[in-house]
């Protein structure tokens, strides 16, 4: 089967993740526009390879602001095509790692500074950037030997844990009233930074990978031949809370 036609039946699969027609077909042509845009994917350069960049783009962009449909969604009908790609004996593995997106924007929630993956390792450099946990499913080839295919499953937002920030000291010439304001700005500060330590073992990066598998855990097992075969998923979810 051509790869196009395959691709267009996958993504058919999207109806029932948008509650309006016009909205799944809106995301199913950005979907089919990224894929041979050139340069940076961005709604923009989408919205020009469709050829609306002359008409008014509030529709557009209200596809990522205001729908309401859950992300995790499109990838319902992937799992839903796993076991015909799984052997009968193979456990169901699951792969984790963080990657960052980087932004300019200095007002994009979530968006923080973060270490630069590609940075030597002599010297770490610093990105502005989104973090992103991605799940993939390792795939055997059924009859012969060979390296494993990853299938995308999961692409997650993690920011991370923001840490409490030092209140200012007030400057010279400074009333009564705004050391009084500093004084309890500190000691909120101190009792912040002793919970910060649990807020990181809660809402980490292991804490938000261990919740993703979890997920992904309860959707697997949703499909009657992938239920509880996701066994090493569960040895990495206790790896990842402990």
């Amino acid at each position: 089967m051509a790869l196009l036609p395959r691709l267009c039946e996958v993504l058919g699969g999207w109806k029932h993740c948008f509650s309006d027609h016009r909205t799944y077909r809106r995301a199913k042509e950005h979907a089919l526009a990224l894929l041979v845009c050139l340069g940076r994917r961005t709604i923009s350069r989408s919205i020009c390879v469709l050829g609306r960049q002359f008409r008014n783009w509030t529709s557009e962009y209200r596809l990522f602001s205001k729908c309401r449909w859950k992300p995790y969604a499109l990838f319902a009908v992937i799992l839903e095509q796993l076991p015909e790609l799984f052997s009968p004996k193979q456990p169901l593995v699951v792969a984790l790692d963080d990657t960052p997106c980087r932004k300019t924007g200095k007002r994009i929630r979530a968006a923080k500074t973060l270490r630069d993956p590609l940075s030597p390792h002599f010297h770490i450099n610093l990105c502005h950037a989104l973090r992103f946990l991605q799940g993939t499913i390792l795939i055997w080839p059924r009859e012969t030997a060979g390296a494993a295919r990853a299938i995308p499953v999961a692409f997650d937002l993690a920011p991370p844990v923001a840490k409490p920030k030092a209140p200012h000291k007030p400057r010279k010439g400074a009333t009564k009233k705004d050391w009084a304001a500093y004084a309890r700005a500190c000691r909120a500060h101190r009792k912040a930074m002793k919970s910060y330590p649990q807020k990181l073992r809660e809402d980490g990066l292991s804490a938000q990978g261990a919740r993703l598998l979890n997920r992904l855990q309860v959707r697997c097992n949703a499909i009657a031949s992938c239920k509880n075969r996701i066994s090493l998923g569960r040895c990495r979810c206790k790896l990842l809370q402990s």
